[in-house]
């Protein structure tokens, strides 16, 4: 039997769905096998809109949104009866396509760098530190960011879990006080740029430094989550490969992101 590429698709926003699937078929329609998509729904609402897309190759499933997208991949994965008989996986959120000028454009630079992905490589939009860092205990160069990501169906077992701090336990090392972060076995360069992410004071950072105490230590979660996936992925000999590669690409991207900014203010 022939295999198919496959994406595991994170719903949680209702009004984000329609686009989500339409942005991450035309990626997998680039590449050269044909695809399955599944979906997992991290509320009732996102549930019911993805449910309309249903089809032969398209899988609704409900996720319990205890880790957001991360417990949601995880649950996505373990849906898959047969992973043998997928060659790439993507694995995505559904904001991926909002917030910025996502098109064509887009879809061009992701699914070339996917098709051209090699085994051992994770495909993804690659950020660098300055220096060497440290988290949870784990040794950190640079990270993917997690609205896209992708690799080989057999490598897959070498990032699980997606959603590391029940599965490790790290709770008990994480503590989130007064807009104030400490973490266990971790830099103080890793501290200060999560502390920075979270409560921005120069408009770089997260947009919702605001939010309750829950959500912040969901969001400050989800980023560790992110962060330890690479490093681990790192750590069992796995390269990560922008989909950005070239200087220009990053360039296009940059220029882009600040007019669609001027285009939003005005």
């Amino acid at each position: 039997m022939s295999k198919k590429n496959l994406a595991v698709l994170v719903c949680y926003y209702p009004n984000y769905v329609a686009d989500a699937i339409t942005w991450i078929s035309k990626i997998l329609d680039k590449l050269a096998l044909p695809f399955e998509l599944v979906i997992v729904a991290n509320n009732d609402k996102a549930y019911s809109a993805a449910l309309s897309f249903q089809s032969q190759s398209i899988k609704v499933i409900k996720g319990t949104n205890n880790g957001w997208e991360f417990s949601a991949w995880d649950e996505g994965w373990d849906s898959i009866k047969d992973p043998s008989l997928f060659h790439k996986v993507i694995f995505v959120n559904d904001t991926f396509c909002q917030h910025w000028p996502f098109s064509w454009i887009n879809v061009e630079l992701i699914s070339r760098a996917i098709d051209k992905q090699q085994n051992n490589q994770i495909i993804g939009d690659i950020k660098k530190f300055k220096n060497n860092e440290q988290l949870m205990g784990l040794q950190v160069k640079r990270w993917m960011a997690s609205y896209l990501f992708s690799c080989n169906s057999k490598e897959i077992k070498k990032l699980l879990p997606f959603d590391k701090i029940p599965h490790y336990n790290w709770h008990s090392n994480i503590t989130l006080t007064n807009k104030v972060i400490d973490l266990k076995d971790s830099s103080e360069g890793m501290v200060k740029h999560l502390q920075d992410y979270m409560f921005p004071t120069a408009n770089k950072g997260w947009y919702n430094a605001g939010a309750s105490e829950q959500l912040k230590r969901m969001k400050l979660y989800a980023i560790i989550n992110e962060i330890t996936l690479s490093a681990a992925a790192e750590a069992q000999g796995m390269q990560l490969i922008s989909f950005h590669p070239y200087r220009w690409m990053r360039s296009l991207n940059r220029l882009r992101r600040r007019w669609h900014s001027i285009k939003q203010k005005n």
